[in-house]
């Protein structure tokens, strides 16, 4: 039967250290009281196991901790980049405990990466919600960031403006081109024929169908 031949407490980072069969496992002191660990105890099975699940469980909590004091990021893409290392339960109780510490918050998270994709990328509502998408949101939280974004009508036009600048900058302006542009940059055919009417001043432009 298993033996805990040592264990080792560190009060300064709340963890126990514990030696098993010549094996190293680390616990939090709480996990150790819990379980009610100590010096010579043989151990089951079933509580070895546990053991090594809590032993599992902490290593991932401390790299979450580290991807998310790093970047911001979901759960989802802080899932799959666990899952090289971990087993689905040791990440999800790991995440739910960041969820629950409040160091992750997908739904907060997608509202600051919308307002950031709408201020400094100048994008539509369409190509936000696919980046959101892609970045590991579920479409409750993307729905939510998208109704809680707002931006002014003139500044929307504004950017519209900016992005046509820099895309025809030394280029001969195709009004077809930039209207194909844009609603790769998230833009309804309503807010792009708004844009164009004001960009464009040569109504000889062949007239576009908008959607």
């Amino acid at each position: 039967m298993p033996l805990l031949e040592k264990l080792t407490k560190h009060y300064d980072r709340d963890e126990a250290e514990l030696l098993i069969n010549g094996e190293n496992y680390i616990v939090t002191l709480n996990d150790m009281r819990s379980l009610s660990l100590a010096e010579e105890l043989e151990l089951s099975d079933e509580l070895l196991g546990e053991i090594a699940f809590r032993d599992e469980k902490l290593r991932c909590m401390k790299k979450a901790l580290s991807a998310v004091g790093r970047t911001t990021t979901s759960r989802r893409q802080l899932f799959l980049k666990l899952r090289r290392n971990f087993s689905d339960d040791a990440i999800n109780a790991s995440l739910d405990n960041l969820e629950k510490i409040g160091y992750l918050n997908d739904a907060d998270t997608a509202k600051r990466y919308a307002e950031l994709y709408a201020t400094k990328k100048r994008y539509g509502k369409s190509r936000i919600s696919a980046e959101l998408f892609k970045k590991g949101y579920n479409r409750e939280d993307i729905s939510a960031a998208l109704e809680e974004l707002s931006v002014p009508e003139d500044e929307k036009q504004e950017n519209i403006s900016a992005l046509l600048d820099k895309k025809f900058r030394n280029k001969t302006f195709d009004k077809r081109k930039a209207y194909a542009y844009l609603r790769g940059m998230g833009y309804d055919g309503s807010e792009i024929k708004s844009a164009l009417d004001n960009y464009c001043e040569d109504d000889s432009d062949e007239e576009i169908m908008f959607d």
